[in-house]
């Protein structure tokens, strides 16, 4: 808070006035004290030893009180100037905003990158500031040009490397750093929803709550991505690569997973009603993953947790569930035709109107109790 130079002074005149009028009270008192009269009878006189020692002792005690006052008033203007202080940082720190926000905007790719590191260390500088509301802003705005759509006169090498340094940017303040610590980004909300991400490196980021609803990932690399509850809600993630991914809680409702490698991904409790036709799965974690209607047809299962999995109604022709375990899985209404079961653990599996037309199983493969498998047993 700044003090305005007329209140100043008329603080400083009645200080003055207030001190001279303290002083003159002490003077008189401490002369009735010299003279042995406490209270004011027929006048008193002193003699000049006796007025010297009441006013030093008046001079000493209004010089404690004017050093009390000065201290009040060094702290008044200690405060004023850390307050501007601070006004002055956040005034520089909104004009540079400004600054990178048109560098985003400008038709020279050079100076979009230049914008992109610049918003990125302005974000790194709200937080060093106090202020993590204004951090978010600037992440929302990488996020909101990732949203934008790809003009054609842009579409060209230099405008996918600005896309690349945002991506670069969003990961690697989100992963794990060297020191085992989250990375300062962990935590934000990364607003990618209709995003194009197509071939994006994300490998290792913390994307935890992110919307990535209707997002283009096709041939992402997603390689060990947090993607806890995130929706991905209608996401293109055709070809994506995202082996030892954590999708616990993800919505995943109507999303492409065509030809996707999600070997040892996570999936428990995630939400999913899409396609994962020819999708590599391979040792993926589903363990009470809904996959109600779910396409998986020519899915390779090889060594997947499928416990107590929701595929009722799911269409597993031709998939490949070698050494899967689908222990207390619920496959009613599945289309297992032609699927590979062998070594698969199905004990307490609900197969209620199953179709295992052709499935491939052996003497390993593990049955619900009193189930009759249909047609032979592979040699």
């Amino acid at each position: 808070m700044r003090i305005q130079p007329t209140a100043l002074r008329r603080w400083i005149v009645a200080g003055t006035l207030a001190t001279t009028a303290v002083g003159g009270g002490l003077l008189l008192i401490f002369a009735r004290l010299q003279a042995g009269k406490a209270v004011w009878t027929d006048g008193f006189f002193l003699n000049g030893s006796q007025w010297f020692d009441a006013a030093r002792t008046t001079v000493t005690l209004v010089g404690i009180i004017g050093l009390g006052g000065a201290a009040f008033l060094a702290y008044r203007k200690q405060v004023s100037t850390e307050a501007g202080h601070l006004l002055d940082q956040s005034t520089s720190l909104r004009d540079r905003y400004t600054i990178t926000a048109e560098q985003l905007g400008h038709d020279s790719a050079a100076i979009r990158l230049a914008g992109v590191y610049a918003l990125a260390s302005l974000a790194d500088d709200w937080h060093d500031f106090g202020n993590d509301d204004e951090r978010q802003v600037c992440v929302d705005l990488l996020c909101a040009y990732l949203r934008t759509a790809r003009s054609a006169e842009r579409i060209d090498r230099q405008e996918e490397n600005v896309r690349s340094a945002i991506i670069d940017v969003l990961a690697g303040r989100s992963r794990k750093r060297s020191d085992g610590m989250d990375g300062p980004w962990v935590g934000l909300r990364f607003a990618l929803f209709g995003a194009d991400l197509t071939r994006a490196n994300l490998a290792g980021a913390n994307l935890s709550s992110a919307n990535l609803t209707g997002a283009n990932l096709s041939s992402a690399g997603l390689v060990g991505v947090n993607l806890t509850r995130v929706d991905l809600g209608g996401a293109n993630l055709a070809s994506a690569f995202l082996f030892g991914a954590n999708l616990t809680g993800a919505n995943l409702t109507n999303a492409n997973l065509n030809s996707a490698n999600l070997t040892s991904m996570n999936l428990g409790a995630a939400q999913l009603r899409s396609t994962l036709a020819e999708a590599n799965l391979t040792g993926a974690s589903l363990v009470g993953a809904h996959l109600t209607g779910a396409n998986l047809t020519g899915a390779r299962l090889t060594c997947a947790k499928l416990t107590n999995t929701n595929l009722v109604g799911a269409n597993l022709t031709d998939a490949i569930l070698l050494e899967a375990d689908l222990s207390g899985a619920d496959l009613s209404g599945a289309d297992l035709t032609g699927a590979n079961l062998i070594l698969a653990n199905l004990d307490g599996a609900n197969l209620d109107g199953a179709n295992l037309t052709n499935a491939i199983y052996d003497t390993h493969t593990r049955w619900p109790e009193g189930f009759s498998p249909p047609g032979s047993i592979s040699s």
